[in-house]
């Protein structure tokens, strides 16, 4: 599921870094080969803000994550 991303106009209506890094990781897993994300995930994680690699890279797993989440409260496989 991949959102468009709205245009904030200003610091009070930007996304915290780690929002941001999950957003970008949710549509990166959703479009991309996971080589390319494990590539971009390496980067990020070395040369940008802290919270938004750690928002990456629960972003890469989020969608997978919740789905298994709600199989298991559900009772299903």
């Amino acid at each position: 599921m991949n959102t468009p991303t709205p245009a904030f106009t200003d610091a009070a209506t930007a996304p915290t870094p780690y929002a941001a890094g999950l957003s970008e990781g949710r549509a990166d897993a959703a479009t991309v080969s996971a080589t390319v994300t494990a590539a971009r995930s390496a980067w990020i994680s070395e040369f940008t803000d802290p919270a938004f690699a750690e928002g990456y890279r629960a972003g890469l797993t989020f969608d997978n994550d919740l789905e298994r989440v709600l199989r298991t409260r559900l009772g299903r496989p």
